[in-house]
């Protein structure tokens, strides 16, 4: 057979195995079979080692979370390496590189990934192929090690990609640059980036780039917890991808939008849309797409307390996950069994509990706690700590009676919850509605009609006495007039009570905004500073003193932390037990943030260790944490309503104060880079912290 035949055989192949419409009819399995028939039959030349290559992607393209598939992907391209090499076929080499280097990222391994990219790049380059060098470029800004980096990989990919008109890279790379401001949680960028390229995608008539770009706005809102605004450009994005006439990856369209309308809180809406992208991925026999909707439909079944139809498809995600092998999947089934059979224990639904159980409580609570102790297996095998999960877990063991296991789930509930709590709609919340301004003109106005009665009263019985009455008018307007006059005075007063005690709970700023608009939404803040304080002895100091005295103590401490970081024009938060959590440059920015807290720790440690020299071991010692970054800020709940700030710089400024010492100041690396030079600090190294991993630590003393 001819060189001439030879690739259009081939071509043949690729077509098939590249065609949706075409690849559908075949299961993944089936089509690399064919490729590894071909691959037999196929001579040592160019044809054998593009068909390495092809089989090479083929793996990738299905991976999931198979391991086995990417040492296959692995194995054919490096067999294609070999051939081209041999052949001393450069576009081979450059091509073998790629497909290795994404046997590479498939495995998370960033830095053999980059390597074969490079190698990659470079022979593209030197054959001048511009599609190659755009496709290196944006597989590089995704292995990128840091922010600067991916956007320079990312815009020079934009560039070589439209120069060969490649829509796809360019679509792609613009996607990657706007979600890298949403990871960086800087949301008025991403927005800003997300429009500006809106604009773009409207100008050339793209619709999947502006379907993009309204996905990505509807996850900025997704981010900022607003989830009724997420699901409206959601839809709008699903709407016009499907005008677009695209068919591939509609699925995941259909996905996303289904977890919009789920996190709504709208089922009904998520279930059907979760059912659309299981049909595509039926169709297509995209097995990750299925397992995924299996979990997806399993939850949403789950939230509407259809407990049969949850634990059919969590269970369908268990069996076909036996083959795929996703740890994280297998977690959230099994922690949906659990609450399934907890909630069937819990009486829930009767008719459903003699249907799967027998009617036996018994035999639910048990299963409940067998797939409760396996979800938190999986996910602490992922190093993921699934707060919900111990909830549970604390519930169930509480009604088998375990109450030392149910407290220590608890506790662990708790912890996690205090840190890492993700507060649903912080945007939306109503909050307490402040009436002082309507009370006092409800007052007034009441206070002014009395006084039209009694003057009318006056006027008529002015007629049986004029002397009499003129008495009587002027003796009641007058004491009228003083108890408007004390109305007023108590409405006064009880305002300005009321704001004083508004103001010992929320910021000034916060607090006009509750009593204006009756709410105060959530915001997002970049460049703030978090103070952790903690009572080392707090133990045995407890163990000294009175129930009354240790109060005493605590308030005598507390009471001076919050003069000191009133000097410093810090905000204080809230204490939790004998913890302090501060923050500064919230909600008015303060570039000195990093500065002033520093400086309230340096005096608050100055303070303790004083009163610890006068008072003993009737006081206590004290650890102090600090980390900057950026957090989430708003007030929770409508009754004891309370203002809050969650977010990995919270979490980070908690682990520093775990990692402290007695009398020290333990500050994280972004601390330290804001404040280095002025402050003198010891480096401690890089060390350990729980579901952190190392971190680097600085000790800061006071100024000689």
């Amino acid at each position: 057979m001819s060189n001439i035949m030879k690739t259009a055989v081939l071509a043949i192949i690729v077509a098939f195995c590249c065609t949706p419409e075409l690849s559908a009819q075949k299961t993944n399995g089936e089509i690399i079979d064919s490729l590894r028939i071909e691959l037999a039959k196929a001579k040592p030349d160019t044809n054998k080692a593009f068909l390495l290559q092809l089989l090479s992607y083929k793996y990738y393209r299905n991976r999931t979370a198979n391991t086995s598939r990417l040492d296959s992907c692995r194995k054919y391209a490096w067999q294609a390496m070999e051939l081209s090499t041999k052949l001393s076929w450069k576009f081979g080499i450059a091509k073998a590189h790629y497909a290795i280097a994404c046997s590479y990222h498939g495995a998370d391994d960033k830095v053999n990934a980059t390597k074969h990219f490079e190698q990659a790049l470079q022979l593209y380059r030197e054959l001048n192929d511009r599609k190659g060098i755009a496709a290196a470029l944006r597989s590089l800004g995704i292995n990128a090690p840091d922010t600067k980096t991916a956007e320079l990989y990312y815009n020079q990919a934009v560039q070589a990609a439209k120069e060969v008109k490649d829509n796809v890279i360019v679509r792609q790379c613009l996607e990657q640059l706007a979600g890298l401001n949403l990871d960086a949680k800087n949301y008025p960028k991403a927005l800003e980036f997300n429009l500006k390229v809106l604009k773009y995608a409207e100008e050339v008539g793209d619709k999947v780039l502006q379907a993009a770009m309204l996905g990505g706005i509807g996850s900025i809102y997704h981010r900022l917890f607003d989830y009724d605004k997420a699901v409206e450009y959601s839809a709008k994005a699903l709407q016009l991808f499907k005008e677009s006439g695209q068919k591939e990856n509609l699925e995941q369209m259909y996905i996303n939008v289904g977890f919009a309308y789920y996190l709504a809180k709208q089922y009904p809406k998520a279930l059907e849309l979760h059912f659309q992208a299981l049909r595509l991925g039926e169709e297509l026999h995209d097995e990750g797409t299925i397992l995924t909707q299996y979990n997806n439909i399993a939850l949403t079944y789950y939230k509407l307390s259809d407990f049969p139809n949850a634990m059919a498809y969590f269970s369908k995600s268990v069996a076909l996950n036996r083959k795929m092998q996703s740890d994280y999947i297998w977690g959230w089934d099994y922690f949906g069994l659990g609450g399934s059979y907890l909630a069937l224990a819990k009486g829930a639904a009767p008719d459903q509990l003699q249907i799967l159980c027998k009617g036996s409580r018994a035999s639910a609570l048990q299963k409940a706690k067998l797939y409760t102790d396996s979800s938190i297996i999986k996910f602490k095998k992922l190093e993921n700590e699934l707060i919900d999960v111990y909830q549970q877990k604390s519930e169930i063991e509480k009604l088998l009676g375990n109450y030392k296991i149910a407290y220590e789930y608890y506790e662990l509930y708790t912890s996690y919850k205090d840190s890492n709590a993700v507060v649903e709609n912080l945007n939306r919340i109503t909050g307490a509605v402040m009436k002082y301004d309507v009370d006092k003109k409800d007052a007034a106005a009441k206070a002014e009609q009395e006084k039209k009665d009694i003057l009318q009263a006056n006027i008529r019985n002015s007629v049986v006495g004029v002397l009499t009455g003129a008495l009587i008018f002027l003796f009641v307007v007058y004491r009228q007039r003083n108890k408007v006059k004390e109305e007023k005075r108590n409405v006064e007063k009880e305002k300005e009570r009321s704001d004083n005690l508004l103001l010992n709970i929320l910021p000034a700023e916060v607090a006009e905004e509750l009593k204006a608009t009756g709410t105060a939404a959530a915001k997002h803040f970049d460049n703030v500073t978090v103070l952790f304080t903690d009572f080392k002895s707090f133990t045995n100091v407890s163990e000294q003193l009175t129930p009354q005295e240790l109060v005493d103590e605590l308030h005598a401490c507390f009471k001076v932390f919050d003069e000191i970081i009133t000097k410093y024009n810090i905000e204080k938060i809230k204490t939790i037990g004998d913890a302090y959590l501060a923050v500064c440059g919230l909600p008015i920015a303060d570039e000195k943030h990093a500065e002033n807290v520093v400086n309230a720790a340096l005096a608050i440690r100055e303070f303790m260790e004083s009163r610890r020299q006068s008072l003993g071991e009737k006081t206590f010692e004290i650890r102090i944490g600090i980390n900057s970054g950026s957090v989430v800020a708003g007030i929770v709940g409508v009754k004891k309503f309370a203002y809050d700030i969650w977010g990995d710089t919270v979490n980070t400024a908690a682990r520093m104060e775990q990692h402290s010492e007695a009398g020290k100041i333990n500050i994280s690396e972004t601390t330290f880079e804001s404040i280095k030079g002025k402050f003198p600090c010891e480096y401690r190294g890089e060390i350990d912290a729980k579901n952190k991993g190392k971190l680097k630590m600085y000790f800061v003393e006071n100024l000689s």
